[in-house]
C-alpha cells in the first residue's frame, strides 16, 4: 500500500446534490484506489474501486468546494470527488496519485 487514510467521499445524487461521508482510502502499487466504509473493511466490503490507468486526470477541485481541499478523479464516464482532512493531506494524496498516473 502506497498511501492510505481517511477522506470524505461525496455521495452524488441524480440532481447533483450530495452529502459527504468519511471513508477509508487505500492506494496500492498496482494503481488501484480502493474506498471502504472504514479501515477494518475487507475487499468484500468495497464501496468503490478506481483504476488510475482509466483516469484522464487527477486535480484539485475547482468551484464551490475549492476551499475544502477536494480532489477530482476524472474518468471518461464520471468524476469522483474526495476530500482529504486538510491541505497537507490533500497535497500528499495529489502527489502520490499523480505520480502513479504518470
Amino acid at each position: 500500500t502506497l498511501k492510505e487514510g481517511w477522506a470524505d467521499l461525496k455521495d452524488e445524487t441524480a440532481d447533483g446534490e450530495g452529502t459527504w461521508e468519511a471513508h477509508w482510502f487505500a492506494l496500492s502499487s498496482n494503481g488501484e484506489l480502493k474506498v471502504f466504509r472504514d479501515h477494518e473493511s475487507s475487499d468484500d466490503e468495497l464501496v468503490l474501486l478506481l483504476h488510475l490507468r482509466e483516469l484522464q486526470r487527477c486535480e484539485r477541485a475547482k468551484g464551490v468546494d475549492f476551499y475544502d481541499f477536494c480532489i477530482d478523479l476524472v474518468s471518461p464516464t464520471q468524476t469522483t470527488r474526495m476530500r482529504p482532512i486538510d491541505r497537507g493531506d490533500m497535497q500528499a494524496w495529489l502527489g502520490v496519485l499523480q505520480t502513479q498516473m504518470s
